[in-house]
């Protein structure tokens, strides 16, 4: 399963300036491209106006309205799994996001739900705070909910 990443360094992230053309590339090679036309995908790739490069071991703080692509890299996903008695910290990955996947809060949480319910019932579970990491060298393409 390969090692997992760091948490401990946050560095700051890098904003880069990605042209259109750059954009619409990388949505080409997502799951949008597939259902949408060419001109629906650049109007689309025209709301993600900004982008981080991420180092590796590097932390995304994710807003509760922010969408993000991963345009490169892989991220990894982790949490804090509260407990009767006392919090468990997970060890090891739960899920990774790789070029193509969307991270939102949201769907993040959703995403850890899923992975350590591990035969609980999913709304008896609470997932406090999600971790996200960069595992290698990352590129982010993000949006907000109220331009979609």
């Amino acid at each position: 399963m390969g090692a997992s990443c760091s948490i401990n360094r946050v560095l700051s992230t890098r904003q880069t300036r990605i042209s259109l053309n750059e954009r619409i590339k990388y949505f080409q090679t997502t799951p949008f491209y597939l259902l949408m036309s060419d001109d629906k995908l650049c109007d689309f790739a025209k709301c993600f106006v900004r982008s981080q490069r991420l180092n590796s071991e590097q932390t995304v703080e994710l807003g509760v309205n922010d969408i993000y692509i991963v345009a490169e890299g892989e991220l990894e996903l982790s949490t804090v799994i509260p407990g009767k008695q006392r919090k468990l910290d997970s060890s090891g990955y739960l899920c990774k996001k790789r070029p193509g996947d969307i991270v939102t809060k949201t769907s993040t949480k959703e995403d850890v739900q899923r992975k350590v319910a591990l035969g609980k019932k999913v709304s008896d579970l609470v997932v406090e705070d999600v971790h996200i990491v960069a595992c290698a060298p990352t590129l982010l393409l993000s949006a907000t909910q109220e331009v979609l």
